[in-house]
């Protein structure tokens, strides 16, 4: 069995001394369905004929079985587009044309005055353009220990370490929620997940420190530290079950981890469904003890958006 075993990756693995990636273009169907779609690609390689010295210089670089050298008809199907054969090559015979277009291979920039006003113009569009499409991201929940949103955007490396070691999965990239500058930055959706009033993983594992490492005092708060907060939850009456129907739950207050609950239940007589005045406990939220951990959203029973929900802190 080990025999065989070796001699199936010495079968796979040897023959790619004499023909490069020979798995990719050879035995997998996934290489060879991209060679077919790469048939149709819009790029084609240029060789220049004339002035080639034959070195070999771009057959040996080349990561597929493009045949880049001179002489030879370029195999599209099996070109990688890496687009080394053309730094490699001595003479600069070799380049690329995308829809008809050559590829320059030493660009002259345009000095023109035409050329020199637009150039001026577009650089002075950019910035208020990208001011606009930049937002401030308000009530957005960051992980808790972040930096200041500005200084947090700066030194976050969006890396993803920290939405893979949240235990309830609460940390999520952002797409446009912060604008472009805050694009792919990590924040808390407490639908999904709420952050664990005692968990300070986030912290442990960012690499640039744009998520500081809290301790537990830190984080839950003490006799004389309050806790993190990372925002404030807000009660939207015309969606809560207690307020807007009448009946019965306390959920959010059931599972809010602050002592004492940041949700308090103040009991009213209201007339139920049924027509007769009962008591029942709606819902009501002390901002001040609120931390924004997202676990009343995260329960609310309501469909769609949560009838509770934490908007974020940030300056």
């Amino acid at each position: 069995s080990a025999m065989l075993t070796g001699a199936v990756f010495l079968a796979l693995i040897l023959p790619n001394l004499l023909y490069p990636r020979f798995w990719c273009r050879f035995l997998c169907p996934l290489g060879a369905l991209l060679g077919l779609t790469a048939r149709c690609a819009p790029l084609a390689m240029r060789k220049g004929q004339i002035g080639c010295m034959l070195c070999g210089k771009c057959l040996v670089i080349c990561q597929g079985g493009g045949s880049p050298e001179a002489g030879t008809p370029w195999r599209k199907s099996e070109c990688l587009l890496c687009m080394n054969c053309q730094g490699a090559c001595p003479g600069d015979l070799l380049g690329f044309e995308w829809l008809g277009i050559s590829d320059a291979i030493e660009p002259v920039p345009d000095l023109t005055r035409r050329g020199v006003i637009l150039s001026i113009g577009a650089g002075l569009c950019t910035l208020p353009l990208a001011r606009l499409l930049r937002r401030p991201g308000r009530g957005i929940i960051r992980p808790p220990g972040s930096l200041p949103e500005g200084d947090f955007l700066a030194a976050c490396l969006r890396c993803g370490t920290c939405t893979r070691i949240c235990p309830t999965s609460a940390i999520h990239p952002s797409i446009l929620e912060a604008g472009i500058s805050g694009f792919w930055a990590p924040r808390l959706i407490p639908r999904i997940g709420y952050c664990v009033y005692s968990c300070t993983l986030c912290g442990q594992v960012c690499p640039s420190h744009a998520i500081g490492r809290l301790s537990l005092e830190e984080k839950m708060g003490s006799a004389r530290m309050r806790p993190w907060k990372l925002g404030t939850a807000v009660v939207d009456r015309a969606r809560c079950i207690p307020w807007a129907k009448g009946m019965q739950c306390i959920a959010c207050e059931e599972v809010c981890p602050v002592s004492p609950k940041a949700v308090r239940v103040d009991e009213a007589k209201v007339t139920g469904p049924e027509g007769f005045a009962i008591m029942l406990g709606r819902p009501v939220i002390d901002q001040i003890a609120c931390i924004g951990c997202g676990h009343c959203e995260h329960v609310c029973p309501v469909e769609g958006p949560a009838a509770i929900r934490v908007y974020g802190t940030r300056d």
